[in-house]
C-alpha cells in the first residue's frame, strides 16, 4: 500500500478546499458586480442628487450612515426620507458589503492564494 493512498486523499482534499475557495470567490465578486450596478442605476434614476453624491463620498457603512444623518439634519424638514431615498440608501449599503466582502476573499480568505494563481484582479 505505501504513502500512494494518504497522498491521492491530501491531493483531492486540497483540490477540494480550493474549489471551495474559488467559487467562494466568483460568488463574492458576481455580488459585488451586481450590487454596484444596482448602486449605478439607483445613481442615475434618483431625483435627489445631493443624497446620490453624499452617498458616493463615503467609503464604509460607518461613514454612510454618519454621512445620512449629517445630511439630513443639514437639510432641516425640507428632505424627507421617502421611498426613493431608502432604496438608494440600501442599494449603496448593499453595495458595499459586497465590496467588504469581495475584498476579504482577495485579502484574507484561503482564496486569496487561488485568485494570485488564477490571476484575478480586484473590481
Amino acid at each position: 500500500m505505501g504513502f500512494a493512498p494518504i497522498i491521492i486523499w491530501s491531493i483531492s482534499v486540497l483540490f477540494f478546499i480550493a474549489m471551495i475557495g474559488y467559487y467562494s470567490l466568483k460568488k463574492a465578486q458576481m455580488e459585488y458586480q451586481q450590487a454596484d450596478s444596482r448602486w449605478k442605476q439607483q445613481q442615475a434614476q434618483t431625483a435627489n442628487r445631493a443624497l446620490a453624491e453624499v452617498l458616493e463620498k463615503a467609503r464604509s457603512i460607518e461613514q454612510m450612515q454618519q454621512a445620512v444623518k449629517n445630511f439630513f439634519d443639514e437639510q432641516g424638514g425640507e428632505a424627507a426620507l421617502d421611498e426613493e431615498a431608502k432604496a438608494l440608501i440600501l442599494a449603496r449599503k448593499q453595495q458595499l458589503l459586497a465590496e467588504r466582502r469581495y475584498h476579504y476573499y482577495l485579502t484574507h480568505h484561503p482564496s486569496k492564494a487561488i485568485a494570485k494563481i488564477l490571476g484575478v484582479k480586484p473590481a
